[in-house]
């Protein structure tokens, strides 16, 4: 006679196990979506370097903005969010200094061409 509370009596009917519903396991877990306004905002940062400083501003903003979706949202992409940020701002930045320092360089030659006197020509 074999004891009905045994664990491991060889004869005892075996108890189902669950199944997680599509075979052999339990397959892979759901990957997370990238945050496409924070790709956006890298490409925009990236092309206002070479194209203009509002596509910069565009883009730091748009970084902004991405990496409040992404943690709200718990999707991927911060990391392209940030470096959209730091790009946009450091671009946007030297935009300005370019645009300063191009001003100056103008008002510059004005001033001198002003103060220049103009030298009498002679003709022979």
């Amino acid at each position: 006679m074999t004891n009905p509370y045994d664990p491991y009596d060889p004869y005892q009917q075996q108890q189902p196990q669950p199944t997680t519903g599509y075979g052999y396991g339990g397959g892979y877990p759901p990957t997370r979506s990238t945050n496409a306004l924070a790709i956006v905002s890298m490409v925009l940062s990236i092309l206002g370097i070479f194209a203009c400083g509002a596509l910069s501003l565009a883009g730091a903003i748009c970084g902004h903005i991405a990496i409040n979706q992404v943690r709200e949202r718990n999707e991927e992409g911060e990391g392209f969010a940030k470096a959209g940020i730091i790009v946009g701002w450091i671009a946007t930045g030297l935009w300005v200094v370019g645009v300063v320092l191009y001003i100056l360089f103008i008002v510059g030659l004005v001033v001198w061409g002003v103060s220049q006197t103009p030298t009498p020509y002679t003709t022979y």
